[in-house]
């Protein structure tokens, strides 16, 4: 399943756990993710320690990966999400990454292996690190998904914010096939059908997110879709169905803006010092 900043929910009015932020833990936070990643991504961050008002564009209207990693597919989506993918040269094979931005930036930046696992996560806005906790109970397997049409999966994650372990989330549920597929810009998507629950050791808030999204085969991809998230503040459904995808050489590919359902309001994507949400990228 696509990852769980893709089922959205109204702002929870609990207390975050999360620590106010400062300038100083931004930028230490940032240092972080470049030291232990080894990669040259600074220039994705400088708007997101800014406060909204001040927020400035990325500089023209094109992503270049980091050193050493090539780009092969930019996915614009509804809810106004655009999504770059990467893959890095020295790491294992079939392993990719992610960046999700709304129309004020960078969201979250995603590391899944060839079974679609969530291997890490951080959420940008929220200086948040989500690193998956091994061995998992029952592991996302991809493979079992095609091959037998559906596939469980229960593992957990540790958060961290500004270094330290903040909380643990416990993630549970199926995705399933539904014998449906539909064809966008040349590429076959499988339609699938999922339930998943979370819950959190810090008492950061439960939830639960359910619906329809899609996966390629041959990418090895899951995208957003049709999903219901609901917790103790009520229930919203989004759609966050892939509606382009621009592969290199074609007209869109690593651009910035997202194209689709933006207006006036800000994304949806919830923000995790507003509330406990989580991303199948929960």
């Amino acid at each position: 399943m696509d990852r769980p900043e893709n089922a959205s929910a109204a702002p929870c009015a609990s207390p975050s756990a999360i620590p106010a932020r400062s300038s100083a833990r931004a930028t230490a936070w940032k240092l972080t993710v470049l030291r232990v990643q080894n990669m040259r991504i600074d220039f994705l961050f400088p708007s997101i320690f800014l406060a909204a008002s001040a927020l400035p564009a990325l500089k023209g209207n094109a992503l270049t990966p980091p050193a050493g990693c090539t780009a092969f597919l930019t996915v614009q989506s509804r809810s106004c999400i655009v999504t770059h993918y990467w893959r890095c040269e020295g790491e294992p094979t079939g392993q990719k990454w992610s960046l999700m931005m709304d129309e004020t930036g960078p969201v979250a930046l995603h590391r899944t292996d060839a079974e679609f696992r969530w291997l890490e996560t951080y959420r940008l806005k929220d200086q948040l690190r989500e690193i998956l906790i091994t061995p998992e109970e029952d592991p996302a397997s991809l493979s079992e998904l095609l091959e037998t049409g559906t596939d469980s999966a229960s593992f957990s994650q540790e958060i961290r914010f500004s270094g330290r372990q903040i909380g643990i989330d416990r993630i549970t549920g199926f995705d399933r096939l539904t014998g449906e597929s539909i064809e966008i810009d040349g590429e076959t998507l499988l339609r699938t059908e999922f339930a998943y629950s979370v819950s959190n050791s810090a008492g950061m808030g439960s939830y639960e997110v359910s619906g329809r999204q899609f996966v390629s085969p041959r990418l090895r991809i899951f995208f957003g879709g049709i999903e219901t998230r609901e917790d103790q503040y009520g229930k919203r459904t989004d759609d966050y169905s892939p509606v382009e995808f621009s592969f290199p050489g074609e007209e869109g590919f690593l651009a910035n803006t997202p194209k689709y359902d933006c207006g006036a309001t800000l994304s949806a994507l919830p923000q995790r010092n507003a509330m406990k949400e989580q991303d199948h990228e929960l």
